[in-house]
């Protein structure tokens, strides 16, 4: 009797856990799949090199919305410039001295905890 009655309340609870994670809403800032960020183009002149790019910020739920903080831009794994205006679709990178290297620069948001969203757009520029 008391293992029927185990396997009948843990087909009972099971149902009702696995209803409750259905119900959680899909989170593009954790989906490691897919980047919320797309660098697109680039020009480079007298040292200044500005690129395009598109953001899917606004398919983000208002709730994912007010998670974020801020567009951080990293260039080769340091930290070189970030905004809050979300409608923005251009960087730009100066002083840049002229020669023959390459520079990889990655766009992720940040949350508000200090995290940041999963997936990445990454861009690497030889000048």
């Amino acid at each position: 009797m008391k293992k029927y009655l185990f396997v009948l309340m843990t087909a009972w609870l099971g149902t009702g856990c696995f209803s409750d994670i259905d119900d959680l809403p899909y989170n593009l800032l954790d989906d490691p799949n897919t980047a919320l960020l797309e660098i697109q183009s680039h020009t480079f002149t007298d040292g200044v090199l500005r690129f395009n790019f598109l953001s899917r910020y606004g398919e983000l739920s208002q709730i994912q919305k007010d998670r974020i903080l801020r567009l951080v831009i990293f260039r080769n794994g340091e930290i070189r410039g970030s905004f809050t205006d979300f409608t923005r679709k251009t960087f730009v990178d100066q002083n840049l001295p002229a020669g023959n290297y390459r520079l990889c620069y990655v766009m992720k948001f940040e949350t508000k905890d200090g995290e940041y969203s999963r997936a990445s757009a990454e861009y690497c520029v030889d000048l």
